[in-house]
Parts: C-alpha cells; sequence; structure tokens
C-alpha cells in the first residue's frame, strides 16, 4: 500500500484547512432541523449560526454518511490509482462506519488490484 489516501469523516471534527494541508479526504454526515426540509453538510453554516439556532428551539437530527457518498469518494481515488484507509467514527455511535464498509464491498469486485481499508475508531471525535 505505497500510495494511498487517508479519508475520515465529519465526525473527526477535523477543520477543513487541517484535512486539505494534510491532503485527507472527509466525507460529511448530514443533519437536519425539525420544521426544515432542507438537509445540511459540514460547511453549509458557521457554528455561531448552528449553536444559534439551538439556542432559539430548533432541534438538529444527525444522518449517517451514506454508502453511496462513500462509494463515489473511494472510487475516484481508486481510479486514480490510490488505495484508500479510511478512519470513521465509532460503530457504537453511528452507522457510518457500516455504510463505509457497504461501500468496500461493491467497489473491491471492479478493484482487485487494490487496497480499501476501513477501520472503526472507537471515537465519537478527534
Amino acid at each position: 500500500m505505497k500510495n494511498f489516501k487517508i479519508y475520515t469523516d465529519s465526525g473527526a471534527d477535523i477543520p477543513e484547512e487541517k484535512l486539505a494541508t494534510w491532503d485527507v479526504g472527509a466525507v460529511s454526515l448530514s443533519y437536519y432541523f425539525e420544521g426544515d426540509a432542507r438537509e445540511y453538510r459540514s460547511g453549509d453554516m458557521t457554528a455561531d449560526e448552528f449553536y444559534s439556532r439551538m439556542k432559539s428551539g430548533s432541534v438538529a437530527r444527525t444522518a449517517a454518511v451514506s454508502a453511496s457518498d462513500f462509494y463515489s469518494a473511494f472510487k475516484s481515488e481508486l481510479d486514480s490509482g490510490r488505495d484508500i484507509l479510511y478512519i470513521g467514527l465509532s460503530s457504537g455511535i453511528s452507522s457510518t462506519f457500516n455504510s463505509a464498509r457497504v461501500a468496500r464491498e461493491r467497489l473491491l469486485p471492479q478493484y482487485r488490484e487494490r487496497r480499501i481499508l476501513i477501520l472503526d475508531s472507537l471515537s465519537a471525535s478527534l
């Protein structure tokens, strides 16, 4: 595994600037506010905006990263000849880790020469 890309998810709470500096890919969990049909992802609003909505009574709900989001992210790296090392949000608190495993199982038959390692951080944040 000489040429690989490290991936994580927004549950790691690593600022986008750091991810870019480190060349680490990230897939974003989504969140919703009750009464608001819009799906939000990391970077869609500032922390101040998010917590202001919470303080005003809005309830936020999160949703795991989908297997298709992982599939798309991983596939582009595999197409460029890079293997994948994904270190994800704990499987004990989110189904995001399982979504990454599903994407891996869908991709491996097409990329037999590539490696896709999926690691459960057993952690809730960086």
